[in-house]
């Protein structure tokens, strides 16, 4: 017993030490980077109503978006829920909702350590994997920001631990089964879980009788995970259908995030993509030298979020990247100091590399956005004294200061959609705003509507990326809507 706590108290040591990246960059970024961002006021507001309806719908986007008075259906619930909780315990402030993202990334990164010590046996090993996932730029900016990729993130790094831990005993399988459902019932890329260790089931059983009994276990809490999301939509299957198929419509405009920071932003996200790409050559031809089943799981890992991310084209996305990623650079260390020691050195010197790409990523993410006078509730402060006590406003802003406004509960809030509208569902929305806050032209049809239907403008400015307008809008009679 003494020597599991003495071996305890050394883990816990080397966890708080691979902790302090995470939470040393939230100090200074917490609510800088991002900047408050509308999918959060969007989430958050869904998650309020399920508190006061039962419901999990929002009126932010009025009728612009085909149903989502009735139920917000173009994600899966379990983010939803889990949020409604938080808000219940803690409040909605924004400081309490990116709070909640802040401890699922520590508990994912707490895992990964975990998952470290499974496959190289070594606490220094797993603690360089966490501090690589912990320093990472995706990974601390979806630390500190209210969306579901965190929560994603963490469960499927649970489903992973424990599916590794089924290698020796089967009875786990079940248990990375119930997270990877989890996982499917928090965001679509949960598939990506699903994916890795199915197909590694597959790949790695003996015989097609242990591969289906083994996929049944796995499957099973997937399949109920699965049934659970479509008895939660309550029957509203035409809303569920015209949600996604907006949500497409949008993402079909897009490029991909990655594609996009490739060619067309600064060489250090090159660097950071070539070593990804190294990262996956490695991997590649040692498994195929090999076939070592670890190897394998890694493998599939890096090629399904690789494809997944880069269809979804979200600017989150690369997140899940993670933490294949830094689990295949710490197998590559441990190969070439067992295998040719003579050649480490080039690993540490590509180490140095990534750590270094990342700080970069740091460094210009502080100097734009670290700034003291970059104050969130000052910013929300010098708006609400420009808006009435009682007022329909339309926010098109970055960062969104909806969490301060929502203090005064007589305001009411709509929010530029976020999906595919008619020109009518558009201009209909902007209609119902007395007030527009805008720093920010989501929509290029914005524009000409306040053009015509301005009736008096104020500006705010108190720092960079925290300045904007304060509209006040023509009364609706009079409203026209701009011709093409």
């Amino acid at each position: 017993m003494q020597s599991f706590i003495n071996k305890l108290r050394v883990d816990v040591l080397y966890l708080l030490f691979g902790l302090l990246p995470l939470f040393f960059l939230a100090d200074l970024l917490f609510l800088k980077d991002p900047l408050i961002w509308s999918d959060e006021v969007i989430y958050v507001d869904i998650a309020k109503g399920f508190l006061e309806s039962g419901r999990l719908s929002s009126e932010l986007f009025g009728n612009a978006v085909y149903g989502l008075k009735t139920i917000a259906a173009w994600y899966p619930p379990l983010y939803f829920y889990l949020l409604a909780f938080w808000i219940k315990l803690f409040g909605s402030s924004v400081e309490s909702v990116r709070s909640l993202s802040l401890l699922l990334a520590a508990l994912a990164l707490i895992n990964v350590y975990f998952i470290g010590k499974l496959l190289f046996k070594k606490r220094l090993l797993a603690l360089l994997a966490m501090i690589l996932i912990a320093t990472d730029y995706f990974f601390g900016r979806s630390s500190r920001i209210a969306r579901m990729d965190i929560l994603n993130f963490c469960l499927l790094s649970y489903s992973y631990w424990f599916y590794l831990i089924s290698q020796a005993k089967q009875k786990y399988l079940l248990i990375s089964g119930i997270f990877a459902g989890l996982a499917l019932l928090t965001h679509p890329l949960g598939l990506i879980g699903i994916l890795v260790v199915s197909l590694h089931l597959i790949f790695t059983a003996p015989n097609w009788q242990v591969r289906l009994t083994r996929l049944a276990l796995f499957g099973f809490p997937i399949f109920l995970a699965g049934l659970y999301w479509l008895y939660s939509l309550e029957g509203q299957w035409l809303i569920f259908a015209k949600q996604w198929g907006l949500q497409m419509a949008r993402k079909n405009k897009e490029v991909s995030y990655t594609l996009d920071l490739w060619q067309n932003s600064l060489a250090y996200w090159k660097g950071l993509f070539l070593a990804f790409a190294a990262a996956f050559g490695f991997i590649f031809f040692h498994f195929f030298a090999l076939r070592k089943a670890n190897d394998l799981f890694l493998l599939l890992g890096l090629v399904i979020s690789t494809v997944l991310l880069w269809t979804g084209k979200e600017m989150f996305y690369p997140l899940y990247y993670q933490p294949f990623v830094a689990l295949i650079f710490v197998t590559a260390y441990v190969i070439v100091r067992r295998d040719k020691p003579w050649t480490e050195y080039f690993f540490w010197g590509g180490m140095a590399v990534v750590f270094w790409l990342n700080f970069q990523f740091f460094q210009i993410t502080l100097n734009d956005y670290g700034a003291k006078d970059q104050n969130y509730a000052q910013y929300g402060a010098k708006i609400q004294k420009l808006l009435p006590q009682r007022a329909t406003v339309y926010l098109s802003a970055l960062p969104d200061p909806y969490f301060v406004l929502q203090k005064n509960t007589d305001l009411k809030f709509l929010e530029f959609p976020t999906m595919f509208t008619t020109d009518k569902q558009y201009y209909e929305l902007l209609d119902q705003a007395d007030y527009v806050v805008y720093n920010n032209l989501f929509d290029t049809r914005f524009l000409p509507y306040l053009e015509i239907n301005r009736l008096s403008e104020k500006a705010i400015n108190i720092a960079t990326h925290y300045g904007i307008m304060v509209t006040k809008l023509k009364p609706k009679r009079e409203r026209q809507w701009p011709k093409k």
